[in-house]
């Protein structure tokens, strides 16, 4: 029940935050596989755990080898940031997952 409230909540507020709802044509804010879901699903106990506020951050899903990494960004941080580190007025959050099995390897903060 509660993964289902994240992608309500992840698509209300993609909607909301477009004005679809309210009737304006504009562009989808995001677009991604649905592949991608499963690896929120995963991380978001990651997420409450940490009582992390999702509106503050950006969201990304990247894959190597034998795992998934869901990194959340400070959503003031500039485009393209390649500093090290965490970037912005929120700590970034890394949720790495196993391809495999999809447990949660670890989870940590970027500093």
């Amino acid at each position: 029940m509660k993964k289902l409230g994240f992608v309500r909540f992840v698509t209300l507020s993609i909607l909301l935050f477009d004005g679809l709802i309210a009737g304006s044509q504009t562009q989808p804010r995001a677009k991604f596989s649905g592949a991608c879901l499963k690896w929120l699903y995963a991380a978001e106990p990651m997420f409450q755990r940490e009582r992390l506020d999702l509106d503050k951050y950006k969201v990304s899903v990247t894959e190597a080898n034998g795992s998934v990494t869901v990194g959340l960004t400070s959503a003031d941080c500039p485009e393209g940031w390649n500093g090290r580190g965490s970037c912005g007025s929120s700590p970034g959050f890394v949720v790495v997952i196993s391809k495999e099995d999809m447990h949660v390897i670890r989870s940590n903060y970027i500093r």
